[in-house]
């Protein structure tokens, strides 16, 4: 295989490169090689193992074929990143029926000739739908590509051999988060109106969801009649109406609620919020709102999924990463990573990338914590002041939540919402509570506190961000400082506290808390309290070989431990003062330059107080 050159220039015929490679389809016990001729040749697990340190195959999956195999490292044509790359933001299951079924070939069921067959008869069609002239995802397939195949993509040479002089169309591939539309901020919206909705629209809306020539299910109908009467006007102040509504499995509750909700967002100009407490049921109702919103323009319009921001694509991280990548410093699998992350997210239909159209299966073969990395998990979002602030995904979603007819949200978001933000005038007034008994677990989850090394460390840099490890390595991301000293320039008490914070957040677990811990080195009080838990633990509980749900009691604890308690508190209480006093001066701050603020930094500056009292309440 031809190493992608420097700059662009002649590469191999697409279609004549993938007839020689010789296609591996494994099974549990043994597997089969299609070779160049097509013949299939039986072959066990270990020479299959043998054969692909020798030669990269055409294959499906690489994880799991490794595991099969028993080989950690080699170099394949996993046609898993090829459907990646050249249909982005389109589902596929991870295997070769998956991707035959995705493609509309023959499925290839179980046996292991017709898997291998289906794999190259798959990789001839996507290289084919990279060479038509109507190809849909063509935009800036040619440098991302390019840059892959520089960083030793094994199908970087074939796709830009298929793109041909094409690849030269498009030359802003690598810049996707300049290439995706701004949003734009409509005017307000006016309050909704208060129009009921009778039991037998709620049966009329079901009967027209269900499709002519739907089996008659009368249970769902009464459940949807019973749902409606929940959105009637409100009698009295402070008194909302409220419904509990069961029904057995199979009874279809799911449309039975979305006929009345549906209808009363249309009829009142407002959104009506769907919460759940899984993914799976996320997924389910968007998939019944199919139904209800056949044209997807339609339903992008009117139905939106709301999740919490560690969710969704943070276009900043992902340039950051993407110049750090691209460099020569990226390794390999690095690159490969964050060309099907670029093609993914000029093609997203809203940048959710845990749950949404961003493929699954990219953990597995890259690593979770890649992934992660790209997301604003930490909550370091800078707000307006981001570069990519009117292109942000999470920003996109918040508007279109505004305007939407059907919020599809979880039961986490819901409740946080509600009581960090009570009295907007924003926050959903109509909800539909699925899976309600899981409604204490997740209140549960929402605003408990842990203290444990994982939760100090992500405080820590959410706080410091950046810091110098002991070789010199930057690490963290962006702190508090980045996000709000401009905001804070020129006041003494915002700044003092702001460097009080900082200073006393070294208390935190830094970098390689975990190994300190083991080593018996903790550097802090938090770390010296960890690792005195430690010590107590494993000097109590029993099959610590096991290394999972070790615990003991705390009777009689040794006086260490209750040292190394004291010393954390202190240190503690120290942390949370300066959070508190630097969380009510920028509250203050808001009405003192109230005249003087943009809309921008105004949110900012909200959002930084907020954040910074949730946390100092935690500590």
């Amino acid at each position: 295989m031809p190493d992608a050159p420097d700059t662009i220039a002649a590469f191999p015929d697409a279609a004549d490169a993938l007839g020689r490679l010789p296609a591996l389809a494994v099974g549990p016990r043994g597997a089969v090689v299609l070779g160049a001729d097509g013949a299939a040749e039986p072959v066990s697990l270990e020479d299959a193992r043998d054969r692909l340190a020798a030669t990269p195959h055409l294959l499906c999956n690489a994880p799991l074929v490794a595991r099969r195999v028993g080989l950690n490292v080699f170099k394949a044509f996993d046609v898993l990143e090829l459907f990646a790359f050249t249909r982005p933001a389109r589902f596929c299951l991870p295997t070769a029926g998956g991707v035959a079924t995705a493609l509309e070939l023959a499925a290839p069921g179980a046996d292991l000739t017709r898997r291998a067959a289906t794999l190259r008869a798959a990789a001839a069609a996507l290289l084919a739908d990279l060479a038509a002239e109507d190809y849909a995802f063509r935009a800036g397939a040619g440098e991302v590509a390019m840059a892959m195949a520089r960083g030793g993509w094994p199908w970087g040479p074939l796709v830009l051999g298929a793109l041909g002089a094409m690849r030269k169309a498009d030359r802003n591939g690598l810049a996707v988060w300049a290439a995706l539309p701004e949003w734009e901020d409509g005017p307000p919206t006016p309050p909704p109106g208060d129009a009921p909705v009778s039991q037998a629209q709620a049966r009329a809306r079901l009967a027209a969801m269900a499709g002519e020539g739907a089996e008659p299910r009368p249970a769902q109908a009464d459940y949807a009649a019973a749902v409606a009467g929940v959105f009637a006007p409100r009698a009295h102040a402070d008194a909302p109406n409220l419904t509990l509504a069961e029904a057995g499995t199979g009874t279809g509750k799911t449309l039975g609620y979305l006929a009345p909700a549906s209808l009363w967002a249309e009829d009142n100009g407002g959104a009506v919020w769907l919460s759940t407490y899984t993914r799976n049921l996320q997924r389910q109702i968007d998939q019944e709102l199919d139904r209800l919103y056949p044209d997807p323009r339609v339903k992008a319009a009117r139905a939106v999924i709301r999740k919490g921001r560690e969710n969704y694509a943070c276009l900043l991280n992902i340039e950051e990463t993407t110049r750090a990548v691209v460099s020569r410093s990226g390794g390999e699998r690095d690159k490969v990573l964050m060309g099907l992350v670029l093609r993914w997210a000029r093609f997203s239909r809203d940048g959710d990338m845990i749950g949404g159209d961003f493929p699954s299966w990219l953990g597995a073969h890259f690593g979770p914590a890649r992934i992660a990395g790209l997301t604003d998990h930490r909550g370091e979002c800078l707000y307006s002041a981001c570069a990519h602030y009117r292109r942000c995904f999470i920003e996109r979603a918040t508007r279109r939540a505004k305007r939407a007819d059907l919020v599809i949200a979880n039961h986490a978001l819901v409740m946080t919402q509600a009581v960090r933000r009570a009295g907007d005038p924003d926050l959903p007034r109509r909800l539909v509570f699925d899976e309600g008994h899981h409604v204490f677990d997740a209140a549960d989850s929402a605003f408990s506190a842990h203290l444990s090394g994982l939760e100090g460390a992500e405080l820590r840099r959410w706080l410091r961000g950046r810091e110098l490890s002991a070789r010199g390595h930057s690490r963290g991301g962006r702190g508090l400082r980045a996000r709000i000293e401009e905001l804070i320039a020129g006041d003494d008490p915002a700044e003092e506290q702001l460097a009080a914070v900082l200073e006393a957040a070294r208390l935190l677990p830094g970098d390689s808390w975990q190994t300190r811990l083991r080593q018996a080195g903790p550097d802090g009080a938090f770390e010296a309290f960890l690792a005195q838990v430690r010590a107590h633990v494993h000097a109590r509980a029993a099959g610590r070989d096991g290394g999972h749900s070790l615990e003991a009691s705390l009777t009689e604890p040794a006086p260490a431990l209750g040292e190394a308690a004291t010393a954390l508190s202190e240190g503690l209480d120290a942390l949370a003062r300066p959070m508190t006093a630097l969380a009510g001066r920028l509250k203050a701050l808001l009405d003192e330059r109230a005249d003087d603020l943009d809309s921008g930094s105004r949110g900012r500056l909200d959002a930084a107080a907020r954040a910074l009292s949730v946390r100092a309440e935690a500590v």
